[in-house]
């Protein structure tokens, strides 16, 4: 890592050259896989390890993505099975885990599960396809969005009350009320999404 303002290198984060890694929203931590299904979180001021977690989880298969919470307190991470698993940073412990959806190609550029800003709400996409609304602190579901196709990419609208759906090979975004899991709306695209972002108004959203 490099300080971009005085540029010196600041550590080296590795030794993994797949790009499993998440910072948090204040670029206070990184959170890596240092080696299969482990996770350590590093503090960027002193370089030194805050926590790690996923030793003692029975898994055969690598992680391909890792995401910080909004707040910081949690760090989501999927395996290449398709499950994700949510952790407590501040204990390193596991709060719950979800089956998720696998992805057959590139799964680092599939950002299919997704906190809401507010931290409230975890969304990820379900294995059967359509995507799953839990509870973040509790796991518990909330609401689950029926769709046919294995979603590729999800995001929340900025006050939680929409989710938006991108599915594997269809050229649309799709949206749907989290509050009943009705659909509101289908966009056509002229090519299929790969991320969803929306403005902080929640009145555009960037695909």
């Amino acid at each position: 890592l490099t300080d971009v303002e005085i540029d010196p290198v600041a550590f080296k984060i590795g030794p993994n050259s797949r790009p499993v890694r998440s910072f948090n929203s204040e670029l206070t931590q990184i959170a890596e896989e240092i080696e299969r299904g482990v996770v350590r979180i590093l503090d960027l001021a002193s370089s030194r390890e805050v926590v790690r977690f996923g030793e003692n989880v029975p898994t055969s298969t690598p992680l391909d993505r890792i995401l910080f919470s909004p707040d910081g307190r949690l760090v989501a991470a999927r395996y290449n099975d398709g499950k994700v698993r949510v952790w407590d940073v501040s204990s390193g412990t596991s709060r719950y885990e979800v089956r998720g959806a696998a992805i057959p190609k590139a799964p680092w550029y599939a950002p299919n599960f997704e906190f809401s800003a507010d931290c409230k709400l975890f969304g990820s996409a379900s294995y059967e396809g359509g995507a799953t609304v839990y509870n973040t602190d509790s796991g518990i579901m909330v609401q689950e969005i029926s769709e046919p196709e294995l979603v590729r990419c999800l995001a929340f609208s900025p006050d939680a009350k929409v989710i938006a759906l991108a599915a594997y090979g269809k050229p649309e975004v799709a949206f749907y009320s989290v509050e009943n899991g009705s659909l509101l709306q289908r966009i056509p695209l002229n090519s299929v999404a790969y991320s969803l972002a929306w403005s902080a108004d929640g009145r555009e959203i960037a695909i």
